[in-house]
């Protein structure tokens, strides 16, 4: 019994590991250029729609401007932690710190413009909430790192535990209106998005951006 949980064990971490070669051996994360603030509320208060869809901005209701995140696209990659015990599947960004920056204690509201395709998930929150995937951005160094399997040679594979629950609510005539259930502690965070427009096959897009505390320039 045993020595059958052990057999089993190692060809669970053979086959991820050569899963995760010929995934992706070797990744280079892609940074895009961002674009300043946009006004997005006119005098008259009504909701101007983003121009970019499937794209997440920091909403700053108090100005009625929208900010796009830092967009980075990754290929997943396996890695091996615990002297070999268990395997991580995570994400590179590159730069251990986000260019965009959010103060401690300031509202947290992000907005996503779905495309016509996607439009009929605003009808049901729950889908919008299995949608919207925003995660914890590990920081080392030059890089950062976002996690969404840990899997060890015996056992079952934690997924998505990172993950950060939000209220997703529908917002102006396409929108959507992303909050994160709770404050953010200081450090770096990404959303997750699958689009072929902002990453080639393999890859995910990443929405990033960082918190600082309240007195940091």
């Amino acid at each position: 019994m045993y020595r059958t949980l052990i057999f089993r064990g190692v060809v669970c971490a053979a086959s991820i590991m050569i899963f995760g070669t010929l995934l992706c051996e070797f990744f280079v994360p892609r940074t895009q250029a961002q674009s300043p603030s946009i006004q997005v509320i006119a005098t008259q208060g009504k909701f101007q729609e983003p121009a970019n869809s499937d794209y997440y901005y920091y909403f700053d209701r108090e100005r009625g401007t929208i900010s796009p995140l830092e967009l980075q696209s990754s290929k997943a990659k396996a890695t091996h932690r615990d002297l070999g015990l268990e395997v991580w599947g995570e994400y590179m960004l590159a730069g251990g710190r986000s260019p965009f920056r959010i103060k401690s204690g300031q509202p947290l509201e992000f907005l996503i413009h779905f495309a016509p395709g996607f439009g009929g998930i605003r009808k049901c929150e729950e889908a919008m909430k299995a949608y919207v995937f925003l995660s914890p951005a590990r920081s080392r160094k030059n890089r950062r790192e976002v996690v969404t399997v840990q899997w060890p040679i015996i056992g079952r594979p934690r997924i998505n535990e990172d993950k950060i629950l939000c209220d997703v609510k529908a917002y102006g005539d396409a929108s959507v209106l992303v909050r994160p259930h709770e404050a953010l502690p200081v450090g770096e965070y990404a959303f997750m998005f699958s689009d072929r427009r902002y990453s080639s096959p393999q890859e995910e897009a990443f929405f990033a951006f960082g918190i600082d505390p309240p007195g940091m320039n």
